[in-house]
């Protein structure tokens, strides 16, 4: 498939909402990740979400500046605060 654009937030439904964020916490419980940002692509297709990519870093492009426009989270003093040990509460 080709990525045509991003839309944030995702427009979904709260089921499908639901059923995205289930499988990227698993995902990264699966993974052993702790302590990071993540970057995880899916696919929503008929019979639900797909992974297509977990990553333990930003996103890239303009993620950050979504991230911070939409929910007024800095993914990069996140990042920092993570990097020197602190606890950040998850929103």
């Amino acid at each position: 498939f080709v990525e045509c654009g991003d839309i944030v937030p995702a427009r979904l439904s709260e089921e499908k909402l639901e059923d995205v964020i289930k499988l990227a916490e698993s995902s990264l419980i699966a993974l052993g990740v702790r302590d990071s940002l993540s970057h995880i692509e899916m696919k929503i297709s008929p019979t639900g979400p797909k992974i297509m990519e977990v990553a333990s870093r930003m996103g890239g492009d303009d993620i950050h500046l979504y991230v911070k426009q939409v929910w007024g989270e800095d993914l990069i003093k996140i990042a920092l605060q993570i990097a020197c040990g602190e606890r950040v509460e998850a929103k």
